[in-house]
């Protein structure tokens, strides 16, 4: 039997990748990826360095994935949530200014 499951990359905030692939019961997460498009669009990636996830909670690249599942492949963050609210704020503070 086989199962339907989504990839999903943002390489940045206007680039995506999506790819619904058709793989055998069983699966891993690692399967998925290497059986997708991913590499030839994204030659900079190394499946060794991705953080991946599952419907947004972290996994690792062994995990079995199931119908449904949506895969997540994490990038780095650019700037940090902390300092991305501290800029969000100086920016409001000076247009009210």
């Amino acid at each position: 039997m086989s199962m339907k499951v989504e990839l999903v990359y943002l390489a940045d905030q206007t680039t995506s990748f999506h790819q619904v692939l058709e793989l055998p019961n069983g699966s891993t997460i690692s399967a998925l990826i290497m059986s997708s498009h991913l590499f030839e669009e994204y030659p900079q990636l190394q499946i060794d360095n991705l953080v991946v996830g599952i419907f947004g909670k972290r996994a690792q690249l062994e995990d079995s994935i199931y119908e449904g599942d949506r895969v997540e492949i994490y990038r780095d963050l650019t700037i940090s949530p902390m300092d991305k609210r501290r800029l969000l704020a100086e920016t409001r503070k000076n247009k009210k200014s």
